[in-house]
């Protein structure tokens, strides 16, 4: 795809009436028509919240792989580590110019929880400032434990966590997280107690868990396909059974109403012309289609799952509809 094929064509006119002897009519000649037509004809800088190797990086490098055949141009990656991706995100949408020639990665839950818990007054983006492109990434949330551990299922873990209340310790990324939000799922749905050890990072967590200063580590299933020799699932919060990881119990099936997703995807900042936003998302959704783009992301242990501008819309609605109360214990711990 070489560029767009549309052009966004605008006229302007006015009409006054000349000297009302004559009754001339007089008419401006037109504005300047925007010729989106060559887009893009430079490098694309794609900026990551997070640190260089952590999943949204290795996201971001294997969309940019692909780039230059589906979106026009290659993709620079510059990773701006700092707040959970906010740091990157309110850069985006406060001081870039929305020219095409910056996006972002952005993942769920951050950008649902991080406007949502802002302390009132505070700058920074909303959800709706975000110009969704693409999501061609979503992974269920769970939890692990290492194969030599003795909870052999989910259920073996919620039995003895209400025989010992705050004993088991989760690895999980912070407290008013993703993980900090699924731990309190977990524990309303089955009625436990767990106590939370926060790490910075999927590599800490999975070495802690590895190591036995935590049972249970509190992540994505993209943690587990890639160490399935070390790790045992015990449940994982999709609607179905990850793709990756089929042998992975999802906690629906084994009667708990446990529903949560790491999304990864390409977000513009606000004020993107359209006939470039609908560039991007049309490159994207014929990525999606590339048989060696699915591939890679599986090695890498993403499951293809894409999701429109609209989907992504639909998903956090919902989140916010139904994890409220999610929140409302992230506002009280401050």
């Amino acid at each position: 795809m070489t560029g767009i094929l549309q052009k966004m064509t605008r006229r302007a006119f006015s009409a006054g009436l000349g000297a009302a002897a004559l009754g001339a009519v007089s008419f401006a000649a037109p504005a300047t028509a925007q010729d989106y037509s060559d887009y893009p004809s430079k490098p694309i800088t794609v900026v990551v919240g997070w640190n260089a190797g952590g999943g949204s990086d290795i996201f971001a490098r294997v969309v940019a792989k692909y780039s230059e055949k589906y979106l026009g141009e290659r993709f620079v990656i510059v990773n701006k580590p700092g707040g959970g991706g906010q740091v990157a995100l309110n850069e985006l949408v406060s001081r870039t110019e929305p020219d095409g020639y910056t996006l972002a990665v952005a993942i769920a839950p951050n950008m649902i929880y991080q406007p949502q818990l802002r302390p009132e007054g505070q700058e920074g983006y909303q959800f709706d400032d975000l110009v969704q492109i693409g999501t061609p990434v979503r992974v269920p949330s769970g939890f692990m434990v290492r194969n030599d551990s003795p909870f052999q299922t989910f259920d073996d873990l919620v039995k003895y966590a209400k025989e010992h209340p705050g004993e088991v310790l989760v690895g999980m990324n912070g407290a008013r997280s993703g993980g900090n939000g699924l731990l309190l799922m977990v524990e309303k749905a089955a009625g436990i107690d767990l106590t939370e050890v926060s790490y910075q990072g999927g590599s800490q967590q999975l070495k802690a868990v590895l190591g036995a200063e935590v049972q249970v580590l509190n992540t994505n299933a993209m943690h587990q396909v890639s160490h399935k020799d070390q790790l045992r699932p015990l449940g994982f919060a999709g609607q179905k059974r990850y793709p990756l990881a089929e042998d992975a119990p999802t906690f629906l099936e084994q009667g708990y109403d446990i529903i949560d997703y790491v999304t990864r995807g390409l977000v513009a900042p606000p004020g993107t012309p359209e006939p470039i936003v609908e560039h991007l998302r049309a490159g994207m959704i014929e990525m999606a289609k590339d048989p060696e783009f699915k591939d890679d992301l599986a090695n890498n242990g993403l499951a293809l799952d894409f999701m429109t501008a609209e989907d992504v819309k639909a998903y956090v609605d919902s989140f916010i509809k139904n994890q409220s109360w999610v929140f409302d214990i992230f506002r009280q711990q401050g």
